[in-house]
């Protein structure tokens, strides 16, 4: 499953969340699309992707890692990080999906209070990983909602 079935290019061209699930493997994109977007019961997400039940959380806890670890990557492509903000920007993915140690979260805690950029980025990955239906609706969209302005005129002229 490729993006070019779900929405238009320019949209892809245009999102950050759109090009992060592109870099996704297929199965990925195929959980979080029948999972995040089309809210499948698990049991149908399972037998769609061809895998049981059982192993379908560690499948989509993956996917949704690859997700976040590729989003931050391609926000973060611009900024020049300093070695520690690189360290923890690394880190958050895993810090959103419960993956790292107490003395872990305790290190990332202590860097975020100093660092508003950090804090930011946690933030806005923890928006991206509690909603990431959310996240991918411009894939769902299109490009009608993305060039919605709020000034649509909705009677026009007649003459």
């Amino acid at each position: 499953m490729t993006l070019s079935p779900y929405l238009f290019p320019t949209v892809a061209a245009r999102t950050i969340s759109a090009r992060a699930y592109d870099t996704l493997t297929a199965e990925a994109r195929s959980l979080l699309w029948y999972h995040d977007i089309e809210r499948l019961p698990a049991q149908n997400v399972a037998e769609l992707c061809g895998i049981t039940a059982d192993t379908l959380c560690t499948h989509l806890a993956t996917a949704r890692e690859a997700f976040m670890t590729s989003w931050l990557g391609l926000l973060t492509q611009t900024m020049n990080d300093h070695t520690r903000c690189s360290t923890v920007i690394a880190a958050l993915p895993r810090r959103c999906l419960g993956r790292l140690t107490q003395p872990q979260c305790d290190d990332l805690d202590t860097h975020l209070t100093t660092c508003g950029r950090c804090a930011l980025l946690a933030e806005e990955i923890t928006t991206v990983c509690d909603h990431l239906g959310v996240a991918l609706l411009p894939l769902v969209l299109g490009t009608t909602a993305w060039n919605w302005t709020p000034h649509v005129t909705l009677h026009p002229h007649r003459g």
